[in-house]
């Protein structure tokens, strides 16, 4: 199963992510990424493509390795 993707994490193209989304729920001790994040190389929003649908306040988490990020 895939792993969630945090906010110190990379993607996969090497950019990192900042989660601005959501401030309450942590794995590893790190935010998870939520739909709306941004890549820290100014690609844009990060979306889910997750097969299931875990939320946090709403918001779809981001898998690692699985999920995409929008142009701005």
């Amino acid at each position: 199963m895939p792993a969630v993707h945090r906010a110190n994490d990379r993607r996969s193209e090497g950019s990192g992510t900042s989660v601005v989304s959501q401030q309450t729920v942590f794995a590893g001790g790190q935010l998870i990424a939520v739909e709306s994040d941004q890549d820290t190389d100014g690609a844009g929003t990060l979306i889910s493509r997750s097969p299931g649908t875990v939320l946090i306040n709403g918001l779809k988490v981001i898998v690692a390795n699985l999920d995409d990020s929008a142009p701005d």
